[in-house]
């Protein structure tokens, strides 16, 4: 018996153990890795459109485009996108001429879609119901993700 080779019951306790405790530090790391890429994106998708807005609003300056109202020069909400829907705007054709991708905050059935929010609301960046995931204000130019959580808003 003596020649006989193996891993002891200890052994074996003692790997486990320091595999479950790997396990619980690792976990948590993805998790917050996780949100700051969901953040990250939200961030990145909101900096896009508010450029993209911006080239419009100089574009409707320069040619003085009939769609200005009350020399507001910042697009339309009507002209964000070709078709609407009863929950807002999908942005299937945008000034930036490509889908608009989902607010990976928002539910995913909504993350796509743009609800027209009012001057108290955008300057407050405050939730706009549950029908979409961006937020625009037309007379100020104010777009940001609109999610269930205040905070998440601001972006």
């Amino acid at each position: 018996m003596r020649g006989k080779k193996g891993f002891t019951l200890i052994e074996l306790v003692i790997v486990l153990i320091i595999i479950g405790i790997l396990a619980a530090v690792a976990i948590p790391k993805f998790a917050d890795i996780r949100e700051e890429a969901s953040l990250a994106s939200v961030k990145g998708t909101s900096g896009n459109v508010r450029s993209a807005l911006s080239i419009a609003k100089s574009n409707n300056l320069i040619t003085g485009t009939s769609a200005i109202k009350d020399g507001n020069y910042w697009p339309l909400y009507a002209e964000l996108a070709a078709s609407s829907t009863a929950s807002g705007v999908s942005l299937d054709t945008c000034p930036l001429d490509s889908k608009m991708p989902a607010n990976p905050l928002a539910a995913a059935a909504v993350g796509n879609f743009i609800v027209a929010v009012d001057v108290p609301n955008a300057n407050s960046r405050s939730i706009s119901g549950t029908s979409a995931g961006w937020a625009y204000c037309s007379t100020t130019g104010i777009f940001y993700a609109n999610t269930s959580t205040n905070a998440e808003n601001q972006f």
